[in-house]
């Protein structure tokens, strides 16, 4: 039979799991009306927050500062206001594996993320499936983002061949001020998808480096 404590243990766990899922669910929404910035208030405060993504990495607060310019404006500069047109970005998240250390400390977390994207101005609709991985920290009494990984899975036009795709030059979409990114990963003939990453996570006591990202 569980004691007490092992018992407030075993739901402590479970609690930061359900929060977590929440932290990422929310951003599905705040992406879903372009309003990604809104999610930076949910990052660690720390100085090593690490944001990779096909197009660019970046570490530190500089990624915050980077991704919201304007500070104290939450829409994303590719909003319907901006470009004048409709934009619809609808990147859900499925399949969750979470992990929350013993200590209670940091979690780790994967999720599928099928999606599509649209943009009336530019006639452009595609779709966009994604795999995530996410480290958080237990900071101030609450669940915090601490690093996030992108890892693509195809992109291509509404109505292309997904199988046929090829892969994206993404170094011609590289944003400056970025640091260099890993590969844009492609569906095609000549390769095996899915690719095993990330890894999903397994049970751990306290966060050790060398899980799914590049930097630790």
């Amino acid at each position: 039979m569980m004691t007490y404590e092992e018992m407030y243990h075993a739901y402590q766990k479970l609690e930061a799991a359900d929060q977590i899922r929440n932290l990422v669910s929310n951003y599905c929404f705040e992406h879903n009306c372009a309003l990604q910035m809104r999610y930076y208030r949910n990052w660690s405060k720390r100085e090593d927050i690490r944001h990779e993504m096909p197009w660019g990495n970046t570490t530190g607060h500089r990624n915050l500062e980077y991704n919201n310019p304007w500070h104290d404006v939450v829409r994303h500069p590719d909003d319907a206001e901006n470009m004048k047109g409709g934009a619809m970005f609808i990147h859900s998240t499925t399949t969750p594996v979470i992990e929350v250390a013993d200590d209670l400390k940091t979690a780790r977390a994967v999720f599928l993320s099928p999606g599509f994207e649209g943009i009336a101005a530019k006639k452009m609709g595609t779709w966009a499936n994604s795999k995530y991985a996410y480290e958080f920290l237990f900071e101030d009494g609450e669940w915090k983002v601490w690093k996030c990984r992108i890892f693509p899975v195809f992109r291509n036009d509404y109505f292309d061949d997904f199988g046929a795709v090829a892969e994206e030059d993404m170094t011609k979409k590289k944003r400056v001020g970025m640091e260099d990114f890993h590969d844009f990963f492609r569906y095609g003939t000549d390769v095996i998808m899915p690719r095993n990453e990330p890894d999903p996570p397994r049970p751990y006591d306290t966060w050790e480096p060398g899980w799914n990202f590049g930097t630790d």
